[in-house]
């Protein structure tokens, strides 16, 4: 799924149960922020494509948050089911 979202817009924090997911960003940037079960921060990653990091995977049942930072930024979401 390609999004295309505008500045501030958060993706509310969510969890795939049996999948993974990856985001690549096409342009632009965002963040990607992971929790455990408690809300406790695991991992907080910045992609962007300036920088030569261009995505981010997150394991199924992990709880994520999406945030959009840079206007025009594009980003390609893929949800993986395993077996």
């Amino acid at each position: 799924m390609l999004n295309a979202v505008e500045p501030g817009t958060v993706v509310a924090i969510h969890r795939r149960v049996a999948k993974d997911e990856c985001f690549v960003v096409l342009r632009g940037k965002v963040g990607v922020t992971t929790h455990n079960d408690d809300g406790a921060i695991m991992e907080d990653v910045g992609v962007r494509e300036e920088r030569g990091r261009y995505g981010v995977d997150v394991s199924g049942g992990v709880c994520l948050i999406l945030k959009k930072v840079d206007s025009q930024t594009r980003v390609n979401n893929v949800s993986i089911t395993h077996g």
